[in-house]
């Protein structure tokens, strides 16, 4: 007899279940799907002990009669397509008919619906074993969906999950992220048995704002795209001001067709929207909505829906860089100054003196908004005298090859002629026949960099420890590697992980580490870097500072001594200008 048997249907079941299923927020998100595509109004959502306990939705959509009621928890049973031709035309968001099913396997399922308003209509009750019982019910117009005892059929699974209040706040995130992209419906959350959110029917930009209002300063910062019509798509948005950016890209939220999606290159779209107005090395926070015609997008290619192929994503792509990049100049500040740069005056211990001035140019990395919103001001005086900067370079170091337009760093030192600085931005030096334009931010930001990560950390403890994400969850090697680089990470009582010690020199981007470090956790090179810097870009004078020509010479002898031309955001530190290249502009030939 051969090896290779049929499952049973109920094995077949939970299998099926496992990819759709993986914990209380996936339900939440399927469930939420089927209440909009129901054409809701109202939708309120009940999570009970981190919806372990129960899971209820409450909408007021079209309901089911009770021949759909039976159907509905079949597998693949769906009033939304019926042959394959349909995958491409798809308008709602639930269209494989699995949710209910792999529920149904995976918990205790109770549904009551009605379609009318008569005040009765029909309950089903199922759960991992199969049956299912029928009954007349009083029930009100729409649907009413519980689910109980998740994973009781599948106790495996739930040595996977988070702790309580994890898996809690990932049911909110899933709540958050249904209800922006629909700001003309009314969505209710209750936390055990407590409302926490209330949303009422609004504008797109108010719902963004009601959702995610911990990640903005005020609403004034926030920019509402009109929808364009591209013809095949159309798209329309919610843009932060560029003055509020993250460490991460957690707030870059790609929608199509009314769900999210996770696509790299949407994304990126948006980092190319603000990469002129916003500092190396940062993220906007942007919430983009794309309706696009449905014969050209593909969503059955992930289990969740989570992904998409995208025939005319170039077009997208371009579109939504153009719009971001309009929406920014029309409305920030930051994008068209008219006013006076100020320095302030006086300050103790300032041996530099300063004034009003008018910058032909002005760099706006690490700027800060003062509360006029016109006035822009430097983020870190200047103390008068730049700190040693050690020149040492740590083996194994990445090294960028200059093009021919940037000093060689094994060229020899010579004679450097100091000519002065150029919009309080640049400073001008004659060396070996050549023109050197050299970014004074760039290049002290670079050799602090450099001499930071030369450094053995002294490590410092926290007086407040700074807990990690409750959902984050490290490996002892990963935690042993950060450890090397001196951040201590602990874990409490309650299993959540908590840095209890830093090296000193990161005692300035205390607010920058947790968003640094979830971003790729695993990752400890790339969080060393981002870290190192951020250091070294606060520590840095800013562009719009006035130096001495002693702290300016200083600049000047640490950038050729620098042995990448790179600041650690991939920027030059210096334009090298030839003069026979200076020659020929001016049509002089010697």
């Amino acid at each position: 007899m051969g090896s290779i048997k049929i499952l049973e249907k109920y094995v077949a079941l939970k299998i099926a279940a496992g990819e759709v299923i993986d914990r209380p927020a996936s339900v939440l998100r399927e469930l939420l799907d089927n209440s909009i595509d129901a054409g809701s109004s109202e939708i309120s959502v009940h999570i009970e002990s981190a919806g372990m306990k129960e899971i209820r939705i409450i909408d007021n959509g079209a309901g089911m009669d009770e021949e759909d009621l039976k159907l509905s928890v079949m597998q693949h049973a769906t009033s939304k397509i019926e042959t394959v031709e349909d995958l491409f035309n798809i308008h709602t968001l639930g269209f494989r008919g699995e949710a209910l099913s792999s529920i149904a396997a995976s918990s205790r399922l109770e549904i009551t619906t009605a379609q009318n308003n008569s005040s009765m209509g029909n309950m089903l009750k199922t759960d991992s074993s199969g049956e299912v019982t029928i009954a007349t019910s009083a029930s009100r117009k729409g649907t009413t969906i519980s689910v109980k005892d998740l994973f009781y059929a599948i106790p495996a699974r739930k040595q996977f999950l988070k702790n309580p209040s994890a898996e809690t706040n990932l049911c909110k995130n899933i709540f958050f992220e249904k209800a922006a992209a629909k700001p003309d419906i009314t969505f209710k959350l209750y936390i055990d048995g407590v409302l926490v959110q209330m949303l009422g029917v609004t504008t797109l930009r108010e719902r963004i704002f009601e959702c995610y209002n911990s990640a903005f300063r005020d609403k004034v910062f926030l920019y509402e795209t009109e929808e364009t019509d591209y013809g095949k798509y159309t798209i329309k948005g919610v843009a932060a001001d560029p003055a509020i950016y993250r460490n991460d890209r957690k707030y870059i939220h790609i929608y199509l067709n009314g769900r999210r999606i996770h696509d790299y290159s949407l994304i990126q779209a948006v980092i190319y929207g603000y990469s002129e107005f916003m500092p190396g090395g940062h993220f906007p926070l942007a919430f983009i909505f794309i309706k696009n015609d449905p014969a050209l997008v593909d969503f059955n290619i992930h289990p969740a829906k989570k992904e998409a192929k995208i025939k005319n994503i170039q077009q997208i792509h371009h579109s939504i860089t153009d719009t971001l990049k309009k929406t920014i100049r029309n409305n920030s500040p930051a994008a068209n100054i008219k006013s006076e740069t100020f320095f302030p005056n006086n300050i103790p211990g300032n041996n530099v003196s300063r004034s009003f001035a008018k910058p032909e140019q002005q760099d706006f990395t690490n700027m800060v908004y003062d509360k006029s919103y016109t006035i822009y001001r430097s983020d870190k005086p200047l103390k008068g005298v730049l700190p040693e900067i050690e020149r040492s370079i740590p083996a194994g170091s990445t090294t960028l090859n200059p093009s021919d337009t940037f000093l060689s760093p094994q060229e020899e030192a010579e004679t450097v002629k100091y000519l002065g600085q150029l919009f309080n931005i640049f400073l001008l030096c004659e060396k070996n026949d050549s023109l050197y334009v050299i970014d004074q931010h760039a290049a002290h930001e670079k050799s602090i960099y450099e001499s930071l990560i030369s450094k053995k950390p002294e490590v410092q403890k926290l007086l407040v420890p700074l807990y990690l994400p409750e959902n984050m969850t490290l490996t002892p090697k990963v935690i042993d590697d950060y450890k090397n680089t001196g951040i201590i990470i602990e874990q409490d009582d309650t299993g959540n992980y908590f840095i209890d010690s830093l090296p000193d020199i990161l005692s300035n981007i205390k607010n920058d580490i947790i968003a640094v470090i979830s971003e790729s956790p695993g990752n400890i090179d790339e969080v060393q870097k981002k870290l190192f810097s951020t250091a070294a870009c606060k520590k840095a004078i800013k562009g719009g500072e006035i130096l001495s020509d002693m702290e300016a010479k200083a600049i000047i002898e640490t950038a050729f001594s620098l042995k990448s031309p790179y600041c650690p955001h991939g920027r030059p530190i210096w334009k090298r200008i030839m003069k026979s290249e200076l020659l020929e502009q001016i049509n002089r030939i010697l």
